[in-house]
């Protein structure tokens, strides 16, 4: 599964739908959608907990072989 990467501070495009975004510090993702309605941006923001609790998982594992 492929995440967004963000820096604090910087701007970066987005799809219309179902971005992925990942916390790099917890792992935490949410899933973002944009639309525009009467020239105003919105934003729909859900947590994923499937995809947060896969991704800790691996963050987890990639720990104990680095740890090795």
């Amino acid at each position: 599964m492929k995440y967004s990467q963000a820096i604090e501070d910087e701007w970066f495009d987005l799809d219309p739908t179902n971005n992925l975004i990942a916390c790099c510090d917890c792992g935490l993702v949410h899933s973002e959608d944009f639309r525009v309605v009467d020239g105003v941006i919105q934003c729909r923001c859900r947590r994923d907990n499937r995809k947060t609790a896969a991704i800790r998982r691996e963050r987890k594992k990639r720990e104990r072989h680095e740890g090795q």
